[in-house]
């Protein structure tokens, strides 16, 4: 039985689906493109499938807080040697590509900057630290948005793209749209634990995050080979039990296994080409995992996807090219008619969807309101409260000032983070509620669809069945429930580092470092909401905007469609027959490629 892959690429790689696709779906695609990180002008639907077909790109992230190894991991993984900047005090924390060299390129990295100019650059240390660390490029200000390294290694040659992102609590506003792209295109998460600390609780609050969204996650974790063998135990135990917790919590599944690597030692097995250390650090037991998770189920995944994406858009033109035929063989005035009568009535379906989503969306904003007013003040006032009372029952005085700050971002990123994890949820079911409302709103009235039907079709499908707004309605926002920038800051306690300083730094006593940590609190707080105020706004207007481009490509579509109809009855008699042909040969090939498809996804 053929694979797959040589099925799909048969199908759509073929002269005769690249003809029908331009023909017939071109202009049902058009809502992807423009939701697409390309631009509407350059972007190819087709074209871009077929890409990761031939060689299927399967994208890495490596999770994380900083410091927890994710650069030597890769150095070890890929390059045997320090290519990737370590032990950097601070960086600019700019998202590192790592991927094979494509045809008719040579190694080397490229750095993207804000402004759209690309600065090619030679791949080794001292070039890359000129961009990501702090020292040289303090708070970015050459304004980079992410470097991408090309390089001749056999796993990149497999098809696999390695994306070394911010660590938690590192994002910035300028990386974080080319940050939230990668995690959204991410396949695999490997996120990279640590033994001394294990898990804190601000850990766990981004794998909660991040977790359910990722297609696979593997959890490797880092021994440093400066850990006891009871420390070594004892972090297992204890990142395998928040890692079950997480699991039941968000319905995912448990990992089937939390992958030990002495990093450190995979860095020099690599770097001298020791095999026997190599395999004794672990490192060779994630390569087989990375492997095993990108060829198999979720390739097959990718595979069904695709055949099932194309195949909807195909069995959607199929009954338009049978409609067709049938217009063709009936009175011309009736058909004449009928576009009339379709064409008013659509105008009145759009008039009155505009209406429907301008309510639903006055409700969308409504319960986003009483988010932002009463919701989001509620809760940044108790958690509050709630972390003074915990650092008050704690031996502060006692703590040397370096230990003292990072006991406080600590907390702070405990108990804040919780919060940012039920801020996400809240606006995750604020989107999906509207979605459905307004679905189940939609619903109510003919689709653009139940119009051509109703006026074309001898046997019309049901209202409920042809409408199908939930799943178009759900596609066009779905991208936009993920952790934004505020929570990777929020998630380190990077906000609160500033405060800390100023109003800490040399007290002494218990009741002085309270009052202390309480201004500090106030400034974090006050600026954790201007934060999520804002993130409220831009997530609101997405969701409004993506919804309001869905169901104008919707409509755009049927009303090409009816223009398709009219230009057929205007046609003289002679050349309706030819066009009766070429339809007849279309029905065909809609059928081959149906049956095709259909094979892939059952």
């Amino acid at each position: 039985m053929p694979e797959k892959k040589d099925v799909l690429l048969q199908v759509l790689g073929s002269e005769e689906f690249e003809v029908f696709y331009k023909k017939y779906l071109l202009s049902w695609t058009k809502s992807y493109s423009a939701s697409s990180q390309e631009s509407q002008e350059s972007y190819d639907l087709l074209q871009s499938h077929l890409e990761k077909i031939q060689i299927p790109e399967c994208y890495i992230s490596i999770l994380g807080i900083q410091g927890a190894g994710k650069s030597s991991f890769l150095n070890a993984l890929l390059f045997g040697e320090d290519i990737l900047p370590v032990e950097v005090e601070e960086t600019t924390c700019i998202p590192t590509m790592v991927r094979r060299v494509y045809k008719g390129e040579k190694p080397g990295a490229l750095v993207y900057y804000s402004d759209d100019q690309v600065e090619p650059i030679p791949l080794k240390r001292e070039f890359l630290e000129k961009i990501v660390d702090n020292r040289y490029n303090p708070g970015n200000i050459m304004d980079a948005k992410y470097v991408v390294c090309k390089a001749d290694i056999h796993l990149l040659k497999e098809g696999f793209v390695f994306v070394d992102l911010p660590g938690v609590g590192s994002l910035t506003e300028k990386n974080e749209e080319t940050t939230m792209r990668f995690l959204q295109e991410t396949h695999i998460g490997i996120f990279m634990l640590r033994t001394v600390p294990p898990i804190t609780e601000s850990e766990a609050g981004f794998i909660d995050i991040a977790w359910p969204r990722l297609q696979e996650s593997l959890f490797v974790q880092n021994l440093w080979a400066r850990e006891t063998e009871k420390e070594v135990k004892e972090g297992m135990e204890h990142n395998r039990k928040v890692l079950e917790k997480i699991a039941q919590k968000r319905n995912t599944k448990i990992p089937d296994v939390l992958i030990p690597v002495n990093v450190a030692m995979a860095c020099q097995a690599s770097y001298s080409q020791d095999q026997e250390a190599l395999e004794k650090s672990g490192l060779n037991e994630v390569k087989q995992a990375i492997r095993e998770y990108g060829k198999g189920a979720a390739l097959d995944m990718r595979h069904r996807k695709t055949a099932h994406f194309f195949l909807r858009l195909i069995s959607k033109a199929k009954e338009h090219i049978e409609e067709r035929l049938s217009l063709i063989q009936s009175d011309r005035q009736d058909v004449k008619d009928k576009i009339q009568q379709a064409r008013l009535k659509m105008e009145k379906v759009a008039e009155e969807m505009q209406l429907r989503i301008q309510q639903s969306c006055e409700n969308f904003l409504s319960e986003i309101s009483s988010v932002k007013t009463d919701w989001l003040s509620e809760k940044l006032e108790k958690t509050t409260d709630e972390m003074i009372e915990k650092m008050d029952r704690l031996p502060l005085e006692d703590l040397k000032e370096e230990a003292f700050r990072q006991e406080v971002r600590e907390n702070f990123s405990d108990s804040f983070g919780i919060l940012y994890q039920q801020f996400k949820e809240k606006l995750a079911i604020a989107a999906e509620e509207y979605v459905k409302s307004l679905g189940e709103s939609l619903q109510q009235i003919s689709s653009p669809e139940q119009v051509l039907q109703e006026g074309f079709c001898n046997t019309p499908k049901d209202k409920k069945g042809a409408s199908g707004w939930g799943v178009i309605l759900s596609g066009s926002v779905a991208p936009m429930i993920i952790t934004g920038p505020v929570g990777w800051t929020i998630l380190g306690g990077a906000i609160l580092t500033g405060g800390l300083v100023r109003w800490i730094s040399g007290a002494t006593a218990h009741k002085r470092i309270i009052q202390g940590l309480k201004k500090a609190l106030g400034d974090g707080k006050r600026q954790i909401r201007k934060e999520l105020l804002r993130e409220i706004d831009a997530f609101s207007e997405s969701v409004l905007k993506a919804i309001q481009e869905s169901v104008q490509s919707e409509c755009t579509g049927y009303l090409e469609e009816l223009q398709k109809r009219e230009e057929d009855l205007q046609k003289k008699q002679t050349d309706q027959k030819q066009q009766k042909n070429e339809l007849q040969q279309d029905l065909k090939m809609a059928s081959m490629f149906i049956e095709y498809l259909t094979s892939i996804i059952h």
